[in-house]
């Protein structure tokens, strides 16, 4: 029996919910007794983080989605370079540890954090950075979300797995706040911008 195509597609972007930033496991703390405590006896297993909305998500892709709860669903799946600080909305590191403007203001540069994975366990590096950017600044339909954040820059590169530059066409604020959810490119490299389906060789 033949697979229709679509349930392909489907499969991919299922792929693609999974791969969640796996996040660093918290140190091991002891009680009082000193016996380790229930958290730390449990550190090394997987957990299950489940959460619950009364709104329908319009859409999984992250490019084509625009209800509220399907961002909501993006801002647990995908990183982006900073945030915002729960104290007074500053930026604050995300993906990014740091960054920082070159001096002709031409270009930004910044430092991924090392070590990071995939939930499939891919490594989680500045070539998917560099990937999802150019794929917004390149594409038509990933432009719908994405456009405002990008539209002063011209071109991504990751020249090491920890390095992302940014070229722009002249300086902008945006640079320090880009709400550009970062894409697992082994993943989204076969999934087209609309409806999930697959790319066309």
């Amino acid at each position: 029996m033949t697979v229709p195509r679509r349930w392909h597609a489907r499969a991919l972007l299922a792929s693609a919910i999974a791969a969640i930033v796996a996040l660093p496991l918290m140190p091991a703390s002891a009680d009082e007794s000193g016996s380790p405590s229930p958290a730390a006896e449990s550190a090394g297993q997987k957990s299950v983080f489940t959460v619950g909305i009364t709104q329908d998500v319009d859409s999984t892709n992250p490019f084509t989605g625009i209800a509220a709860a399907s961002f909501e669903v993006y801002q647990m799946m995908y990183p982006t370079l900073t945030e915002y600080s729960a104290a007074d909305f500053s930026t604050v590191p995300g993906l990014a540890e740091s960054w920082e403007e070159s001096e002709d203001r031409s270009y930004w540069t910044y430092k991924i954090r090392p070590d990071l994975k995939w939930s499939d366990g891919e490594p989680l590096t500045a070539r998917d950075a560099a990937y999802t950017f150019n794929r917004v600044i390149n594409g038509d339909i990933e432009q719908t979300n994405h456009g405002g954040y990008t539209s002063t820059i011209t071109r991504a590169e990751a020249p090491d797995d920890t390095t992302l530059v940014l070229y722009v066409k002249r300086p902008s604020p945006i640079m320090y706040q880009l709400a550009v959810y970062i894409l697992p490119e082994h993943i989204w490299k076969d999934i087209d911008a609309k409806e999930g389906q697959v790319l066309q060789e």
